[in-house]
């Protein structure tokens, strides 16, 4: 795995590389887009190591979150690589939110969008909250400031749901259930039909949206949200998120990926909710 490791981190600097010219050809952006799918399915979502050795880290530093998950090579990659890894995914994703204007460029999710422009705003701004050599007491102001950005993008995963289902029931395309407890994981692929190309690219982001959540890194994130939620937090025992919460966001940037290889284009998105909303007298 190091051999292919160390091959995809040489193409994430190459693309780092190619990002800060501001000066981007189409082809040159769908050629990292699948980049990007390739490295993020391999290291994050098809295999265990990665999420093993972020939760090995945790337990060295007193954080248990009772995950079990074994490494799939005997031989891993240094934890460093793993730190290299986030760190260079988060930041193509962030040049592409910030500069690639056509990236993510979907109306029914422009607040998603601003959500993920807030969260690369605040930790640059202020980069002591992803600062991971430095951790943090339940007494110290980033340690609060770092679980409410993990919270606030972890609520991403309902927005995108909650959304569809919106915009389904405004084209009169789904029979959602007001008083139906709705899930991601149970939901979304449903939520998502009307807004997909075709049975080939819905047949796609099924196969995408099953091994996302059958992946170790799914889990592992849940379970840490769900930790922050309600497991007691040891006073004296200094914690570090931001790690985790830069691999939160590279799984949602995967999603985004996703829909704009799988989705209608926005144009055809918005042309139906137009039509929709003409045919029964609502304003946009």
């Amino acid at each position: 795995m190091n051999k292919q490791t160390d091959k995809i981190i040489a193409q994430l600097e190459i693309v780092i590389t190619y990002l800060k010219t501001k000066k981007y050809e189409e082809i040159e952006i769908l050629k990292i887009k699948k980049i990007l799918v390739s490295a993020i399915d391999f290291l994050i979502i098809e295999n265990n190591d990665f999420v093993y050795l972020l939760d090995q880290e945790d337990k060295r530093n007193g954080l248990d979150l009772n995950f079990f998950v074994n490494a799939i090579n005997k031989k891993l990659m240094p934890f460093e690589d793993v730190v290299k890894i986030l760190y260079y995914l988060k930041t193509i994703f962030a040049m592409f939110v910030t500069y690639v204007h056509e990236y993510f460029n979907y109306y029914i999710y422009s607040e998603i969008k601003y959500m993920m422009m807030y969260y690369i705003k605040e930790t640059i701004d202020d980069p002591k909250i992803e600062a991971i050599n430095k951790k943090h007491k339940s007494s110290d102001t980033y340690f609060h400031k770092q679980i409410a950005l993990f919270k606030y993008i972890y609520s991403v995963y309902d927005k995108f749901l909650y959304i569809n289902l919106q915009v389904g029931k405004k084209m009169e395309l789904n029979n959602d259930d007001e008083d139906k407890y709705y899930r991601f994981s149970a939901d979304f692929l449903n939520s998502s039909r009307p807004l997909i190309k075709d049975g080939i690219m819905l047949r796609k982001f099924e196969v995408f949206l099953k091994s996302l959540y059958r992946s170790s890194s799914f889990h592992y994130i849940r379970i840490l949200r769900n930790n922050l939620e309600h497991n007691f937090i040891n006073p004296e025992t200094k914690f570090n998120y931001g790690l985790q919460t830069q691999l939160l966001f590279v799984m949602l940037m995967r999603i985004v990926l996703e829909i704009e290889f799988d989705f209608k284009r926005d144009s055809e998105i918005y042309d139906l909710l137009s039509k929709n909303n003409l045919k029964n007298g609502i304003n946009n």
